[in-house]
């Protein structure tokens, strides 16, 4: 779950840099915006694939030794 949030805190902070990137830059430069939206949806999968993964190594019965 942590890792999760982490994940969500970065594609806030892409999406608070686009939007400051748009704020200065007018008119907007579309590829610029298009390289942090995917950088964003990138984050969020590898954050959601890191999230399914660790709650299986978490969950997964310990074996006594």
């Amino acid at each position: 779950m942590i890792l999760f949030n982490l994940g969500r805190a970065c594609i806030a902070a892409f999406g608070l840099a686009s939007m400051a990137q748009d704020a200065m830059d007018w008119p907007p430069r579309p590829i610029g915006v298009a390289v942090l939206n995917a950088l964003g949806g990138a984050s969020d999968m590898f954050a959601r694939a890191l999230a399914v993964v660790a709650k299986d190594v978490i969950s997964r019965p310990r074996r006594s030794a």
